[in-house]
């Protein structure tokens, strides 16, 4: 049951719920030095300052037991802090209180990233904690204003940075996302609902495609540069600007040459599609290959026909995995039908193994 909402005991251990990075144990060492202890849920396993400090490792979706293990230890404020990867289906182990607010959580992600987070605040605020911010405990930690460290950033770089710092007040109240690359004075990419990993995963593309160049040369000529200028300071190294040889669907040519290997690969996340676009071309350049699988801008970029869209199994949360199972299951069916049918030499399977493996 939730508990009274009182003022919290300034004494109490400050629980901090993690799920990586190194900032949890620097908050737990500043508190220790000054007389105040924290106890540390690490998500994920997640669990190194767990060496110095008292806390708990938990996997994902142990909402029920990070709820009891605070309160045992006699938690009233809490903070939540560190970055992570984007768990696996798999990795999940679910509890009565997770099952218990699956609609809100469900709910809360139809929302974004920013309705997730007032959802998780929200929850444990009714369970009686009060939800605080690091710079309560020990604004020193944080990052000052200002330059930190490197060469002060030139013209160029602080108008770019305006730029983009612009885009997002204009578009935060949105909550469409939180990243935005400025190259040369022009936006190319933004943050949309697919996340800033499918965003960066864009931009070799772009640059593979060399319409990063050009958007770059577009800008900086309104600011007084030439398109040369622009095209140098984006230009990626090497060969990677020049464009590819379309994938070889053919048998081979009669007389003896060799015959194309046929080559199935399957990527279901945007970092998996990069490796992919990758191998393909490292492929096509070694031998004549018929490429065929799932993929995303990357490996389309390269030739492939993707089965479909790599969006239908890249899932982000509890809340899509839920509403998205039979799509998922029959795109497990498509893909593995496909593989049957085509016979290839090969097949790769990229990342993502809760979809991969079942194929």
């Amino acid at each position: 049951m939730p508990r009274a909402a009182e003022a919290p005991s300034p004494l109490a251990p400050l629980g901090i719920v993690t799920a990586g990075g190194a900032l949890a144990g620097a908050i737990a060492d500043t508190l220790a030095a000054r007389g105040r202890s924290a106890f540390i849920v690490a998500i994920g396993g997640e669990a190194a300052a767990l060496r110095r400090h008292a806390g708990t490792d938990l996997p994902w979706g142990k909402v029920g037991a990070i709820v009891a293990r605070l309160r045992k230890a006699g938690c009233e404020e809490l903070v939540f802090l560190g970055g992570t990867t984007r768990p696996k289906f798999g990795e999940f182990r679910f509890d009565l209180g997770t099952l218990a607010i699956v609609p809100r959580i469900v709910a809360a992600l139809r929302r974004g990233d920013d309705g997730a987070l007032r959802m998780v605040a929200a929850f444990f605020e009714e369970q009686g904690f009060r939800v605080r911010g690091v710079s309560d405990f020990v604004p020193e930690l944080l990052a000052p204003a200002g330059l930190i460290a490197g060469s002060p950033p030139d013209a160029g770089a602080r108008a770019d940075a305006a730029l983009g710092a612009a885009y997002l007040a204009a578009t935060s109240p949105f909550d469409t996302g939180q990243a935005v690359i400025v190259v040369d004075g022009r936006i190319v990419a933004v943050e949309a609902a697919e996340g800033t990993d499918a965003m960066l995963a864009r931009v070799p593309t772009l640059r593979a495609a060399r319409r990063l160049r050009a958007a770059a040369g577009r800008g900086r000529r309104a600011g007084g540069r030439g398109r040369r200028d622009a095209g140098r300071r984006s230009r990626p190294g090497g060969a990677a600007g020049r464009r590819k040889r379309p994938v070889s669907v053919g048998a081979g040519r009669a007389g003896g040459a060799v015959t194309p290997r046929k080559i199935f690969i399957v990527a279901g996340e945007p970092s998996g599609d990069v490796i992919g676009g990758r191998l393909i071309a490292a492929l096509k350049a070694a031998a004549p290959v018929e490429i065929a699988g799932v993929g995303g801008p990357a490996m389309i970029a390269e030739g492939l026909t993707s089965l479909f869209p790599i969006e239908d199994i890249t899932l982000i949360g509890i809340g899509q995995v839920v509403t998205a199972l039979p799509r998922v299951f029959d795109r497990i069916a498509r893909v593995t039908a496909a593989i049957l049918a085509e016979k290839p030499d090969v097949v790769v399977l990229i990342d993502s193994p809760d979809f991969t493996h079942r194929v």
